[in-house]
């Protein structure tokens, strides 16, 4: 039988896994958050794109960030990512582009993606992630408190 702190271990991602995980939330979100930046730009339909980029920053980054991780500090882990899709961010300005060139059957993009896109999506980033990893920190801390008393 196994004890819950077993349990956990085994449950609680590596860093390895956690990274992967929190990058492919990133890269979800940086691509719909373009599709709507670029349909905005180009007078097209654009809520649910923006929708569907605050709700995979809101609910899937989040949860991945704050899933049981053994071994290394979280904040590294998700530094690691951020650093690695922001390498990739212009591939997939790019790709977004092109999509959208296919889609539509156009010969050009009337505005296209550029820096602000991108400073703006990291900037909607920040404003969820740094709260909640401040107050896992803070909910971690109290735990500690908590078990140290116990003993």
């Amino acid at each position: 039988m196994l004890t819950t702190q077993q349990l956990l271990t085994r449950l609680s991602y590596g860093r390895y896994d956690f990274v992967n995980r929190v990058e492919c939330q990133l890269i979800h979100a940086l691509h719909s958050f373009y599709r709507s930046r670029l349909a905005q730009k180009n007078g097209k339909p654009w809520r649910a794109e923006y929708l569907d980029a605050k709700r995979t920053i809101n609910t899937g980054l989040t949860s991945e960030l704050l899933h049981p991780i053994r071994g290394f500090n979280r904040r590294i882990g998700y530094a690691q990512a951020v650093a690695e899709t922001r390498s990739a961010s212009a591939n997939i300005r790019r790709s977004v582009e092109l999509v959208a060139l296919r889609d539509k059957g156009q010969a050009a993009v009337r505005a296209k993606l550029d820096a602000k896109d991108t400073a703006a999506f990291w900037d909607l980033v920040r404003s969820v992630v740094e709260p909640e990893l401040m107050a896992h920190a803070r909910r971690a801390a109290v735990f500690a408190i908590r078990q140290t008393r116990r003993v």
